[in-house]
């Protein structure tokens, strides 16, 4: 049986949103609290991204000449 799925999300989309609407978050001047918080999940997701690239990078065939 073949399923519709009506929308698949794209990761690095997603993230670059993300990022996009955390940084119009803190372009809004949050509490001290708040920017932490907001500054943080920044820097964990810029670090997901960078992982999830090179986790899924395909190895090259060693050159043994």
């Amino acid at each position: 049986m073949l399923v519709v799925v009506p929308e698949i999300i794209d990761g690095r989309q997603w993230t670059r949103e993300r990022l996009r609407h955390l940084q119009a978050m803190l372009d809004a001047s949050p509490s001290d609290g708040e920017r932490q918080q907001i500054e943080a999940e920044m820097q964990a997701l810029r670090a997901q991204n960078r992982q999830r690239g090179f986790r899924w990078w395909p190895r090259l065939p060693h050159r043994t000449d």
